[in-house]
């Protein structure tokens, strides 16, 4: 088994390498849809056949189970893995990842969706209004992200295809050329490989070694045919069941405008669903193996190596700072407010209940005690501060005020 994280940054390399090997060639004249494309744009075409894989891995994965529990939990594994994906600024993942879950063999299953769970389903909408009016807010997306990045490559296809397909090669005279379509074309092409200049380094357990393995993996995934896939749907679960049960809907636009949508997307950056223990994705791990790894703790290192204990301390402070980057997050975060204690006003402040609670509810914290603990740490990190209560205890009181260590209140 592996941890979502570790499964989804194991994709990230291999799909770069494969992005890697694109050719500037391959993009013109629709090279990718004609009978040759395996030998006049090989490298497009395997990304278009890794693509489809993986979509169809998913729904394999999904409608091979016959216990729904089972099905829910693979569901809400490849949602994880999509929202680590798209924090790695893997968009391909990302869309492939949603197009294996939005499959009408997938998402026909309303008796497993339930089990999945209102909030990651809506997770799941959210990611997919990548989609949304022919990827308004993807390209916004591709547009703001600081590489190392993986773009859609089906977005760019649809765009090279309609300039090709919308635009002569000449204007009415034959002697003019249209400079205009070859100019945008080019465009195109030279954002496309643009992305290719800045690598991903992520580090994965087993090294080198690991990543070669998990990426000859990919081309083996058990994979399903489509009309197969839909008819095992239904054995498990009928038309008439499904009929029967409440269909979940949600769409972030509808719910908050294009902007609105748009903030929502980019808060699954710091959605607390990134610091979960949740369960190893040992069913998405046929394509790979390793360790999940436990969330960092302040034991971590033991024995006394110095090297051990760097990456010990380094470890625990990647996590606390997500842990704070989560808290802020302005969809899912604690909600903070000026206060008033002893005739004195505290702007933007939380009480360590409240934080407290915010951590039970959104990191599988099980106790209040050790969500006390987990603050404590924080303190100790400087990145909350107490401006009401003991500077370095963080308690569980309505009465103790904290603010983050770069608010106003933070840098006195």
């Amino acid at each position: 088994s592996m941890s979502a994280l570790e499964f989804a940054k194991r994709l990230t390399l291999a799909e770069f390498a494969e992005f890697g090997r694109l050719r500037w060639y391959e993009f013109t004249e629709q090279k990718w849809s004609k009978k040759e494309k395996e030998r006049t744009a090989p490298n497009v075409t395997r990304n278009s056949e890794h693509f489809n894989r993986i979509g169809m891995w998913i729904i394999h994965l999904v409608v091979s189970e016959k216990a729904a529990q089972a099905r829910a939990r693979i569901i809400r594994q490849a949602i994880l893995v999509a929202l680590h994906l798209y924090k790695l600024n893997n968009f391909q993942g990302v869309m492939e990842i949603l197009a294996g879950l939005q499959a009408t063999p997938v998402s026909r299953l309303r008796r497993t969706w339930q089990l999945v769970g209102w909030d990651m389903f809506k997770v799941k909408q959210t990611l997919h209004a990548l989609f949304y009016s022919n990827f308004l807010f993807l390209r916004r997306e591709v547009q703001a992200a600081r590489p190392p990045c993986i773009p859609y490559l089906g977005m760019y296809l649809q765009d090279l295809t309609f300039l090709e397909d919308g635009n002569a090669n000449f204007g009415e005279d034959p002697s003019t050329v249209n400079f205009w379509k070859f100019q945008r074309v080019h465009a195109v092409i030279t954002e496309i490989l643009s992305f290719q200049r800045e690598a991903y380094h992520c580090s994965v357990e087993g090294g080198r070694e690991s990543s070669a393995t998990f990426a000859l993996e990919l081309l083996t995934l058990p994979t399903t045919d489509y009309d197969k896939a839909f008819q095992d749907s239904l054995k498990l679960e009928s038309s008439a069941e499904v009929r029967d049960l409440k269909k979940f809907q949600y769409d972030p636009v509808e719910e908050a405008g294009e902007e609105g949508a748009l903030e929502m997307l980019r808060a699954l950056r710091s959605h607390p669903l990134l610091l979960h223990r949740e369960e190893s994705c040992s069913d998405l791990s046929r394509a790979g193996t390793g360790a999940e790894p436990a969330l960092p703790s302040s034991t971590l290192v033991s024995g006394g190596e110095e090297e051990g204990r760097e990456e010990g301390e380094e470890s625990e402070n990647e996590y606390l700072s997500e842990v704070v980057l989560c808290m802020r997050n302005h969809v899912t975060g604690i909600k903070v407010k000026t206060r008033k204690w002893m005739l004195k006003s505290y702007p933007d402040c939380f009480t360590g209940a409240e934080g407290v609670q915010w951590m039970i509810q959104n990191l599988n914290v099980e106790f209040r005690r050790e969500a006390e603990h987990l603050g404590r740490r924080l303190l100790a990190r400087d990145l909350l501060k107490a401006v009401v209560g003991d500077a370095r205890e963080f308690k569980d009181s309505k009465h103790a005020y904290y603010v983050f260590a770069d608010s106003d209140l933070g840098k006195l």
